[in-house]
């Protein structure tokens, strides 16, 4: 794919091309594994945006498990959020719900209950009734329930 030995701009923007169309995402995802966790930071949105994806959804996340939970903490909901920055197309609403759905999944595997908390607002809030059922699902099934007397 290319030699590591490249400075570290260079090296990150050919990662970057690897996750486009014609690119080789899960040799990427691989490469990234053995490399230190500023490049996978470097290109967060794009593993984030595989973990959508059904052919790369194991990969992606076993990717972002290498990472320190603070950075995912501080990286991956902002990765969420822009996946998340969808204008449907015609009214089709499918993408948005599914987007949620997969985000919030990601967001409960790894851990990032607040994140976890923000999405369920947000997908409460929509104005479509399915992005909203998601935000139902994560309110009622993957959110901590509150302790009585909390």
């Amino acid at each position: 794919m290319f030699a590591l030995g490249q400075d570290y701009p260079a090296a990150v923007q050919r990662l970057r091309e690897q996750f486009q169309p014609g690119g080789n995402r899960l040799q990427a995802l691989y490469l990234l594994r053995l490399m230190e966790d500023t490049y996978t930071i470097a290109v967060i949105s794009e593993v984030v945006d595989c973990y959508l994806s059904e052919g790369s959804r194991l990969e992606a996340f076993q990717t972002l498990c290498m990472l320190r939970h603070s950075d995912l903490e501080q990286h991956v909901p902002r990765a969420v959020w822009q996946l998340l920055d969808y204008e449907p197309r015609d009214g089709d609403y499918d993408e948005l719900e599914y987007r949620y759905e997969w985000s919030a999944s990601l967001l409960d595997d790894l851990g990032l209950t607040a994140a976890l908390q923000e999405l369920a607002q947000r997908a409460l809030a929509s104005t479509d009734p399915k992005s909203r059922s998601v935000g139902e699902w994560v309110r009622n099934e993957l959110l901590p329930k509150p302790r009585p007397g909390q």
